[in-house]
């Protein structure tokens, strides 16, 4: 499988879609320069001080929150090049009682 999308050493997200987002998800991996995927950390980190380490082949993480979101980094080790994929910025539907940030 390769990767076509954005890449680059270390990604630093602005999350903006016009409503306050409170929902992100999308495969995360590192890649070599030509897209293909290289057995590496992944940290995808959000403003908020979340964070969550990724190893090839798991690739998919998402986050809600009720608080907005302003950015997000990913990052991964030397040598291979930070890639997200399939990405998707929302908002998360409160259900009463349920009111936590959750990461799956």
């Amino acid at each position: 499988m390769r990767f076509f999308a954005i890449v680059a050493l270390i990604l630093a997200l602005v999350l903006s879609a016009g409503l306050p987002v409170t929902a992100v998800a999308g495969d995360f991996v590192a890649t070599h320069f030509d897209g293909n995927p290289m057995p590496s950390v992944v940290t995808v980190a959000l403003d908020d001080g979340t964070t969550v380490e990724l190893t090839y082949p798991t690739v998919f993480v998402g986050f809600t929150t009720v608080v907005p979101m302003m950015s997000m980094t990913i990052s991964c080790g030397d040598g291979v090049w930070a890639t997200y994929d399939d990405f998707y910025v929302g908002q998360m539907a409160t259900v009463p009682g349920r009111e936590e940030k959750h990461v799956w």
